[in-house]
């Protein structure tokens, strides 16, 4: 038997996102130099190092940055990932196998392109309401207190109206690496992304 994967019915996207936007030498600068410097095994040199000197390797990383996203491609290396594995909770039993995770470290400039990439994505998302309005997680502003202030409220809600309430939790194993990824991409066009940025996160991220 073949995996069917779920069809959406097709609807024209009212806006689109067809290419992501040049960056300016000083959008790289900050992207490269406000976030925590997490080296990865697999980095020609340490990632504090190359924000230490990111102002004279500014031309450099502008161009790799930029390249992928005008090409709609991301460079093999930064799609090489050194796979570790981590304990869940400190007090499961450290020599059964099922109690780790495995995460992956990427080089440091490919999480770069990955926050240039995810900054427009959000934005054309937000902008466009293309969002769940009850989706808590990965948004700014939001978390997993507001998604329990937001169950409160219904809940307390319907107690008021006489009403019953029925709350189905579901815990999905190891959920993003079951994600479709066809689904993934049908979806994303359904939603408007086209072009070079389509193309970015389907042959470019998503296809190793």
């Amino acid at each position: 038997m073949h995996p069917v994967t779920p069809h959406i019915p097709h609807t024209e996207p009212i806006a689109t996102l067809s290419s992501f936007k040049i960056l300016e030498d000083s959008d790289v600068l900050q992207l490269v130099t406000r976030h925590r410097a997490t080296t990865c095994p697999l980095d020609p040199i340490p990632s504090a190092v190359l924000q230490s000197i990111s102002a004279e390797l500014l031309p450099y990383l502008s161009s790799i940055i930029n390249t992928s996203l005008i090409c709609g491609h991301v460079p093999a290396a930064f799609k090489t990932a050194r796979v570790t594995p981590l304990l869940k909770k400190p007090s499961l039993d450290p020599s059964d196998v099922r109690n780790y995770c495995p995460v992956s470290l990427l080089p440091f400039l490919s999480k770069t392109i990955e926050r240039a990439v995810l900054n427009q994505l959000s934005v054309f998302l937000h902008q466009n309401n293309l969002l769940e309005p009850h989706q808590s997680g990965f948004r700014t502003g939001h978390s997993t207190e507001t998604a329990l202030l937001a169950v409160t409220e219904a809940l307390a809600t319907a107690r008021t109206s006489s009403l019953s309430s029925v709350l189905i939790l579901l815990d999905l194993s190891a959920a993003f690496d079951t994600v479709n990824h066809k689904l993934l991409i049908s979806t994303l066009a359904e939603m408007g992304i086209s072009g070079t940025a389509l193309s970015w996160l389907r042959r470019g991220y998503l296809l190793v």
